[in-house]
């Protein structure tokens, strides 16, 4: 079987194909289905950069007990000693969360 060429292609080459044809066939297929909504269908919020004692930046600033765990459990809505001794807990949890610690 020799390669066909669809017939709308050649048309569309030789001019011979008016533009409400064209319009017609390209209104069969949908790119962007959610160009027209003013409002995002799903929403999660998070945090994509926490350090943890791990890193340096976190525990000279002093949190010198929080690891990558309480960070997760923190994440989910537990409450937690802050590392000042104070309780602490999020008022809404986090979708997700990336803990983002450097190796020096």
């Amino acid at each position: 079987m020799k390669n066909q060429i669809p017939l709308t292609l050649i048309l569309l080459s030789l001019g011979a194909v008016s533009s409400s044809a064209i319009a017609q066939e390209s209104d069969k297929v949908v790119y962007s289905p959610y160009v027209g909504q003013d409002f995002p269908n799903n929403v999660y919020f998070g945090d994509t950069h926490l350090h943890t004692n791990i890193s340096l930046d976190a525990f000279g600033d002093g949190n010198t007990k929080l690891g990558p765990n309480e960070a997760y459990r923190f994440a989910k809505g537990e409450e937690m000693e802050g590392h000042d001794g104070i309780p602490v807990r999020m008022s809404r949890p986090l979708d997700f969360l990336m803990v983002a610690d450097h190796a020096e």
